[in-house]
């Protein structure tokens, strides 16, 4: 008995329509139909002037890598949890079993109030590197004899 899968019974469509249901499609308006590997990459000429096809990678795949925010989301969410546990005393106000709506009022206080104290030790730092980049001017203009 010959194998029923080993000829469809029916011809293969013709190029200018849809594989299953034979609809015609428009006429092609590109002159280049640009050939793929096993990839998906472009076959494009070797620019070494091999003569060989080689394939490309789409400028899109790079552009997609750098629009992913997953580690940017994850650093934030260390960042927030390295906040509140070096400033407890900014949740000792927040009442879980509120209402939602005061809990997120509780909870956009507390942010706001990170947000102050991240200020205050940022100028805290800018003014110890100040006084730092001061004296170590100072230091050289003594060396020099100024």
């Amino acid at each position: 008995m010959s194998n029923p899968f080993s000829d469809p019974g029916q011809a293969a469509p013709a190029t200018n329509t849809t594989p299953v249901h034979q609809f015609r499609l428009p006429p092609e308006t590109r002159d280049y139909r640009p050939q793929y590997n096993h990839l998906r990459q472009y076959l494009l000429p070797d620019v070494e002037g091999t003569g060989a096809d080689k394939g490309y990678t789409r400028v899109t795949t790079g552009a997609k890598t750098l629009d992913d925010t997953a580690g940017l989301e994850r650093w934030k969410l260390r960042s927030v949890m390295r906040g509140l546990k070096s400033n407890p005393h900014l949740l000792e106000d927040i009442d879980l079993y509120a209402d939602p709506w005061e809990v997120n009022k509780d909870l956009e206080r507390a942010a706001d109030n990170m947000a102050k104290v991240r200020e205050g030790q940022d100028k805290m730092s800018r003014a110890t590197l100040d006084a730092e980049l001061h004296r170590i001017a100072n230091d050289a203009l003594v060396r020099s004899g100024f």
